[in-house]
This record gives structure tokens, C-alpha cells and sequence, in this order.
């Protein structure tokens, strides 16, 4: 059979493959948008190498789409006379029968030995095609009684099962990667064809994820034993590709124009069309180069969240297996299946390549022959480690971690070549089959094969140089690497995510995801991580001083104005005994309840004050790992219910004393009208409601502002947070319409008090109506900045929101 193919083979082979799925997209979309046929000459590409494979192709369009737009049928003759190249060689049997089966859809009469006689060269193909009614390589089949196929026996051209093997996409070890025609679902897919090795899972069909790979079906060929992965088919780069325009453009020219910029130079390559209108280029077109990354990261981030709740691992997260669509989507690829230094007569090192720079140092302990550990142990941590020294690696330009000098020969002591000195250099793009598509993910926790060899001195010398570089977490860090404009979130996501211990990493793809939106969104940005040194930062460790503030201070305005008011209209008018009955119970009562308001919001707020003075102490991060996702989450609640309940409380006790001062002047023995009460009790009410709108906002807006973006930071689960911001904002809505009516109450209130006596309290009315306008437009101010808070939040918040049953203490 024939030989393997060289890079630069496959290479073409790529190429030449990416441009015929454009052309045939482009014919296709032209049958479906408009109702004169298309002309198919036009769609013809100059390339000698791609002519006749792509005309072959469009026929079989043709042959679909003619009936159906256009009522007519069309024959292979018909075709051969208007294109006299296609007559220079047979038809491919497959074209005729293309044409046999299309008629016979349609109804028309057709006739197998019709067919045999007009094509003799191809008769004996035919015969047995229009004898079975599907179109089955022969050479492959498993009744030919030849000796079983290969992978390496395979080449573009042959026909294998219900694919048409177009073009070579590239090659590996263990497989070959092709763009093929699906003859039942007449699509192009990326088919992957390996040896089938009995492990094939059977989750594929859960990874329905916009930026994975989508894997279609598996097809078994029993006589070579052959397994056939087909898949969607992606024609843009990858990021290996990236990778390089990233290392050739200075730091300060790079952008989201670079990404765009990198995948144009392969369309153009590639001969394609670049899209017209893209609403994701519009996006990464306006991105500064660090938010490029972290748009690139959180999709990525939460691709590998979907494969952990299937209960799949990548394990060989690297920029060769990250495809990109032409818009600059990405999509993972290549889930490693062969996980484990189970290939016997080649060391790990040599087996796994450069992906042992991405690896973790668990995994990377796993290939170690003399330490502990199975694939078992690694869990989707494993795969977020890997996704940020790749996202590392884009942002700087290199990697975190400088392998180039890390083994040495135990022979001579010098430095010798090793995986990561291959994986530190520039690479340029390869015929990576990881680069079009890759194999089945592999459910979580199965383990590896054992190895039957000893592995070379060497690869112990390289792996635990690795391993001791990795271990020593943020301090082997190129800090200095990173851009100016690097936002502190993407910093400090991509620090923990590089942790050496596990249990200190991002526990889920959503967390990171949620991390990583941050970076994207300026205002969340700004939430989240503060300047050093502002306000809102030092803030976070002043709860009981500001919410004491925010709450007292409109209180105590409240309390003078009811006094002033209370005094003028009702205590005045009342006779000596109850005059001062009343001057001594108001003054206790009043501070029986600035006590009671004050032990009330102390308890509301113990838990939340209990972890802020250890996230305050553990310098805002660390420390909150102490906390198990329960006690985060309730931290959270309470934060975003801080406003609420304590108004709450507040109004509570100003009704409170409403009723008990007439009923203490009563029960004195005093006499105190019905009208006096009922005035005095509507006073209260109206201060009451005084003392919610206005500490509503004031609190409110510290809680969204300071505290509770403190806690983003540390992950957990999300899954409430939504639904309380939401309701927050609604309650938002509420409280201004309060503020706004507190004016508007002490008016209505005036026009029942006799004419005489407003003329007493018109100084008070006077205070509480300019009073109330210039604290209603700084609660619309508070609400509007609270408004945008809430939304940005929200953004952050939704981004990451992932279904983890097992979100616990044990897996933060």
C-alpha cells in the first residue's frame, strides 16, 4: 500500500482539503439562496491537484439539489457534454451510482443493466453496488479475504464504509485524519481512522458543547479491525498558529486584531472566503490582547466544565488540539484516550512529546515510573492546569515554566535535548491529526494499561526536573513576562489555576469561566479587583463602622424630625401630667430602639462579618479557601439580603414605637386622644419609612460595590446567586419608589392637621420636603450606580453558573 505521507504532504493535504469544503459549501449555500441554478463550472478551483475531485463533488451536489429546486433531471451524459474534462478519464463508480440512486429516489425508471453497459470499465463495481444498494469499499471489507488493512494502508482516494476519503488532514502515530464525504448524510466530515483498540466510551454523545469538537458516530470495521471517528469538520487553524504571530509581534502591537489577523492568513492560504458579517469578529476585533486570551479561556474553560460533568477528561489540553473557526471561535479537540505510558518500546518522554510541558505536576507524576499515582487520580484540575499554561503561553508569548534547562545527561552532566526544550522553542504548525480532530475522551478515573519496560534514565532525570520547576507554584512564575495591560483577574486566575496542589485550584471549568469573564468586562473588572489602596478595598474589612454609619445617621435625622414634629402638634397640647410622661417615655424609647436596631443588625450580619475578617486576614484569597462552598454561599445570601433585612428592621421598630409611647402615656393614667395617637403613630410611619429608603441604597450600595465581589474570587457555587441579584435589583426598583414617596406622604399627612397648626410645623415641613428631594436624588444616584452594578454582576454570575452536585467542602 502506500507510504506514509511526509509533513509537507499533509500539509497540502490539509490545505487542498479546507479549500474544497469551502468551495462545496459555497455551491451548496448558492442552490439554497437562489432559484436559478447555479452555474457549476464557476465554482471549478484552478488548482490541477483539487480540479477533479472537486468537480466529481459538485456533480454529486447537483445531482441532490437539481430535483428539488428545479423540478428537472439531469444525466451524467448531459454533464460530460457541457464539461468536456470530466470525459478524459472513467467516472468514478461512486459518481454513477450517485446518479442510479438519485433517479431511483425520484421515481424514475432505472435499469441496473443499463447502467453496466454504458459504463463497462466500471461494471463490475456497479454490479455489486446497485446488487446491495449501498456503497462499501471493497478493498476494505471485510469479506475480501485479504490480509486486514492498516491504519498506514489507508490513503486519500479509498472508499471505507460511508465515507469517500477525499484528502489527507494529517497523521499521527496512532491515526490518520481525513476529510471525507459522508455518502448517507451527503456532508463533509473529518473521519479519523485507528487501530480499534476495544476502549471506545460511551459518553461521545454527551459532549454536544458549542467549543468542542463534535464527534458524530463511530464505525467499526470488524475484518481490519478499523475504528472510524467521524466528526465535524473545521476548517480554520489552530492555536498553534496563533502561537507563532504572538512570538513575531511585539508585546505592544498585539491585540484581537491578531487573532483575526492569524486565522485570515490561513483562510487566505486556504483560498477561502472570509466571513462577511461576524458577531463574535466585531467582539474580538475590539479586545486588547489580554482580554483576547481570557475570551479565549473562559469558552475553553467552559468546554472542559461540560466534558467534567460527562465525566470526561482531555488530558492533553495543548494549542495544537484548540481549533478555530473562521469567526475565531475555539473549539477543543483531541481527547486523549491513550492517557498512560502504555506503548511498549518507547519511553514517556518520547511518547508524549511536547504535550509534557502542559501537563500537571499530578499527571506528570503519573508517567513517573517511581512515584505513586494512576490516571485514576487526576481529575478535571488536571485539565485547567493545562488550559492556563496554554492560556500563559498566548498572553506572553511563552511558557510558565522554562523546561529548556531543567535535565541533564547522567552520563556526561551536560544539558541534554528533551521534551521541553522542543516544547519551549518555537513551533511551527505541524500535521498534528489533533489539529483537524481528535479521538474519544475517556471517562474519568479509568486507568492506564501498565507498562511492560523500564523507562530510561533520561526520562526520570527530565520528568523530575519538571516536576521540582512545577512544585514550587507562583514563586517559579515569570511575573515580568506579563503585559502592562494585563487586568489582575487574568493574573490571578491564571496563579491559582497553576497551583501545585490541586485542592488550591479552580475546582470546576465554571469557576475558571467565571473568573476569566471578569476580565472582559470593565465594570466587573473594577468590582472585583479594586485598586490597591481604594476605598472600596479597604472597605471590605469595615463592615460594623459603615454599616453603623449608613444606618444611624438617617435614623437619627428621622428621630429629630418626629421629635420636632411630635412635640409642636401633639406633646404641647397635652396636659402637664401627660406632657411629662410623654418628654420622659419618647427619649427611652427612642433609645430602646436605636439599641434594639443596633444588636439586631450585629446578629444579621455575624456570619458575614466572621468570614470577611478571614478573607481580610488571609489577604483576600487565600484565606477563603477555609471556607467550604456552604459557608460561601451563605456569606454571599447574606451580603445581597444585607440592605433588606436591615431596613426592614428599622421600620419594624420605628411602628414598634409608634404603639408603645401612646400606650405607655396611657396605661400612665393620662389621658391621650384617639387623634394624637392616630397622629402620632402616622408620624412614626412616615419616619419609618424615611428610615428604609434611604440606608436601603446607602447599604446597598456597599454590599455590591465592596463586599460582595470579594467573594468571586474565591469560587463555589453559584447556582442561587442569579436569582437573589435579580431580586435585589427588583427590590431596588421598590425602594426608590419609597424614597421618591416620602415627600409626598409628609404632604398628604399636612392636609389633616386644622389650619392653625400648620402653621406651627411649616418650618418642619419645610426641612422634611427639601430634606426628602435632596435624598431622593442621591438614592436615584445610588440606585442607578447599584442598577449597573447588579447587571454586571449578574453577567459574571450567569457566565459560570454549571450544575455541580459535588460542590462541597472536600472539592474546594
Amino acid at each position: 500500500m502506500g507510504q506514509p505521507a511526509t509533513p509537507r504532504a499533509d500539509t497540502l493535504g490539509r490545505l487542498h482539503g479546507d479549500q474544497l469544503a469551502e468551495t462545496l459549501r459555497r455551491f451548496t449555500a448558492a442552490w439554497q439562496d437562489s432559484p436559478p441554478p447555479p452555474d457549476l463550472s464557476r465554482y471549478l478551483p484552478e488548482s490541477t491537484a483539487l480540479r477533479r475531485v472537486a468537480l466529481i463533488e459538485l456533480i454529486k451536489i447537483d445531482l441532490v439539489h437539481r430535483p428539488r429546486y428545479t423540478g428537472q433531471d439531469k444525466r451524467l451524459a448531459d454533464y460530460v457534454a457541457e464539461i468536456p474534462e470530466l470525459g478524459d478519464r472513467p467516472l468514478p463508480p461512486d459518481l454513477v451510482y450517485e446518479e442510479y440512486h438519485q433517479r431511483r429516489r425520484a421515481g424514475l425508471p432505472v435499469d441496473p443493466d443499463e447502467y453496466t453497459a454504458e459504463y463497462p470499465d466500471q461494471a463490475a463495481e456497479l454490479s455489486e453496488l446497485l446488487a446491495t444498494g449501498e456503497y462499501r469499499s471493497t478493498q476494505f471489507g471485510s469479506t475480501t479475504g485479504e490480509k486486514p488493512a492498516t491504519v498506514d494502508d489507508i490513503e486519500a482516494g479509498s472508499r471505507i464504509d460511508d465515507f469517500d476519503l477525499l484528502t489527507l488532514l494529517g497523521r499521527g502515530a496512532f491515526a490518520r485524519v481525513f476529510l471525507a464525504r459522508q455518502r448517507t448524510m451527503q456532508r463533509l466530515v473529518a473521519v479519523k481512522i485507528s487501530a480499534d483498540s476495544g476502549t471506545e466510551p460511551q459518553t461521545l454523545a454527551q459532549l454536544d458543547h458549542d467549543y468542542i469538537v463534535r464527534v458524530f458516530d463511530r464505525h467499526i470495521l470488524p475484518g481490519p479491525r478499523l475504528r472510524l471517528l467521524y466528526m465535524q469538520y473545521i476548517p480554520g487553524g489552530t492555536l498553534l498558529t496563533v502561537l507563532g504571530r504572538v512570538r513575531d509581534t511585539p508585546p505592544a502591537d498585539r491585540s484581537g486584531a491578531l487573532l483575526l489577523d492569524a486565522i485570515d492568513d490561513v483562510l487566505d492560504d486556504k483560498g477561502e472566503i472570509r466571513p462577511a458579517e461576524s458577531a463574535a469578529r466585531t467582539e474580538i476585533s475590539s479586545l486588547t490582547w489580554p482580554e483576547t486570551v481570557a475570551w479565549l479561556g473562559t469558552r475553553l474553560a467552559r468546554a472542559l466544565d461540560h466534558a467534567d460533568r460527562a465525566g470526561v477528561l482531555h488530558r492533553d489540553v495543548k494549542p495544537a488540539n484548540v481549533l478555530l473557526t473562521a469567526e475565531g471561535i475555539p473549539k477543543l479537540a483531541d481527547f486523549n484516550i491513550s492517557f498512560g505510558a502504555n506503548v511498549a518500546g518507547s519511553s514517556p518522554v518520547a511518547y508524549f512529546g511536547g504535550s509534557l510541558a502542559y501537563m500537571s505536576p499530578e499527571q506528570l507524576a503519573v508517567i513517573h515510573p517511581d512515584l505513586p499515582g494512576t490516571a485514576a487520580d487526576l481529575d478535571t484540575r488536571s485539565d485547567l492546569y493545562a488550559l492556563a499554561v496554554v492560556l500563559w503561553e498566548l498572553l506572553t508569548g511563552r511558557r510558565p515554566f522554562d523546561d529548556t534547562a531543567t535535565a541533564t545527561d547522567p552520563a556526561t552532566g551536560h544539558p541534554e535535548t528533551t521534551a521541553g526544550d522542543a516544547a519551549a522553542r518555537p513551533v511551527p504548525p505541524s500535521p498534528d491529526p489533533a489539529a483537524t480532530a481528535g479521538p474519544p475522551p475517556e471517562p474519568a478515573g479509568s486507568a492506564p494499561a501498565e507498562s511492560p519496560r523500564q523507562p530510561a534514565p533520561g526520562d526520570r532525570t527530565t520528568l523530575e526536573a519538571m516536576l521540582s520547576l512545577r512544585r514550587r507554584g507562583a514563586r517559579a512564575l515569570p511575573y515580568s513576562d506579563l503585559p502592562p495591560d494585563c487586568p489582575v483577574a487574568l493574573r490571578r486566575t491564571l496563579v491559582r489555576a497553576l497551583d501545585p496542589d490541586p485542592a488550591q485550584r479552580w475546582s470546576h471549568g465554571a469557576d475558571m469561566a467565571r473568573q476569566l469573564q471578569i476580565c472582559l468586562d470593565p465594570r466587573a473588572r473594577d468590582l472585583v479587583d479594586p485598586p490597591q489602596g481604594s476605598l472600596r478595598r479597604r472597605a471590605r474589612a469595615l463592615l460594623h463602622p459603615i454599616m453603623f454609619l449608613s444606618i444611624a445617621v438617617p435614623n437619627a435625622l428621622a428621630i429629630w424630625y418626629s421629635y420636632y414634629h411630635n412635640r409642636v402638634l401633639i406633646i404641647d397640647d397635652l396636659d402637664a401630667g401627660a406632657h411629662d410622661i410623654f418628654q420622659r417615655v419618647a427619649p427611652i424609647t427612642y433609645g430602646l430602639a436605636f439599641l434594639t436596631g443596633f444588636l439586631v443588625t450585629t446578629v444579621l450580619t455575624a456570619h458575614l462579618g466572621s468570614v470577611l475578617r478571614g478573607l481580610h486576614r488571609g489577604g483576600g484569597g487565600r484565606a477563603g479557601r477555609s471556607y467550604d462552598n456552604a459557608a460561601l454561599a451563605r456569606a454571599r445570601r447574606d451580603t445581597l439580603l444585607l440592605s433588606s433585612r436591615t431596613v426592614l428592621a428599622c421600620f419594624l421598630l420605628w411602628a414598634i414605637t409608634g404603639i408603645a409611647v401612646p400606650v405607655t402615656v396611657q396605661a400612665s393614667g393620662s389621658t391621650l386622644g384617639a387623634a394624637a395617637s392616630a397622629h402620632f403613630f402616622g408620624t412614626q410611619i412616615i419616619c419609618g419609612a424615611m428610615a428604609m429608603a434611604y440606608p436601603y441604597f446607602l447599604v446597598g450600595t456597599y454590599a455590591v460595590r465592596s463586599l460582595y465581589p470579594a467573594f468571586l474570587p474565591l469560587g463555589g457555587a453559584f447556582g442561587s446567586d442569579l436569582e437573589q441579584l435579580r431580586a435585589l435589583d427588583r427590590r431596588s426598583t421598590y425602594f426608590l419608589l419609597l424614597a421618591a414617596a416620602v415627600p409626598l406622604l409628609g404632604a398628604a399627612g399636612a392636609t389633616f392637621l386644622p389650619a392653625a397648626d400648620i402653621a406651627e410645623v411649616r418650618p418642619a415641613l419645610r426641612v422634611l420636603s427639601l430634606g426628602s428631594a435632596l435624598a431622593f436624588a442621591g438614592a436615584y444616584l445610588l440606585f442607578r450606580t447599584l442598577e449597573r452594578d447588579i447587571a454586571a454582576l449578574e453577567r459574571v454570575v450567569a457566565h459560570g453558573i454549571a450544575p455541580h452536585a459535588a460542590d462541597s467542602a472536600s472539592t474546594v
